[in-house]
C-alpha cells in the first residue's frame, strides 16, 4: 500500500454519524494527518448536507467542492453507517474516489456493499484509524 498525506472522510449526514466524523477528524489531526473534507462545517453552517430550498448553483458550488476535495487526496476513509441510516452522497464520494484511484478504507457495516472491497476493509473505526495513521508515517520516514 503506498503512503497518504491527505485524507478525506466521508460519512452519512445523519447527526450520530456526523459526531462519528467529526470525533474521527479530531483524532487525525492530532496524529498529525491532514483531513481536506469540509463538509462537517458546511453541513453545520448550512444546517442540512441538502436544504430543500437550496438553489441549484448552490448545491452544485457544495458538489463540486467535495469532488475537489476527493481529487485532493490521497485516501478515502469511508466511515459505512450501519445499514438502517441512510445516506447518498457518501456512496457517490466513494465511487468518485475509486474512479480517481485513490486509496479507500471503509470501516463499519461494510457488508452491507460489495464495492467495500475495493479497498481495506475494516469492522471497526479504531482499526481503520491505526491503518491510516501507520500509512501516513509511511510518507513521513521519506
Amino acid at each position: 500500500m503506498r503512503s497518504i498525506s491527505n485524507v478525506y472522510i466521508a460519512a452519512s449526514t445523519q447527526l450520530s454519524q456526523r459526531e462519528r466524523a467529526q470525533h474521527w477528524v479530531n483524532h487525525l489531526a492530532l496524529a498529525g494527518v491532514r483531513v481536506v473534507s469540509t463538509w462537517l462545517t458546511v453541513v453545520d453552517v448550512v444546517g442540512s448536507a441538502n436544504p430543500r430550498d437550496a438553489s441549484p448553483e448552490e448545491r452544485l458550488q457544495w458538489t463540486a467542492n467535495c469532488l475537489r476535495e476527493v481529487r485532493e487526496c490521497d485516501l478515502l476513509w469511508f466511515l459505512v453507517p450501519p445499514a438502517d441510516v441512510l445516506t447518498r452522497g457518501a456512496w457517490a464520494e466513494v465511487g468518485y474516489a475509486v474512479a480517481t484511484d485513490k486509496l479507500l478504507v471503509s470501516s463499519g457495516d461494510t457488508k452491507q456493499s460489495i464495492f467495500c472491497a475495493l479497498g481495506e476493509e475494516r469492522p471497526e473505526d479504531l482499526e481503520a484509524f491505526a491503518l491510516i495513521c501507520r500509512l501516513s508515517r509511511l510518507g513521513s520516514d521519506r
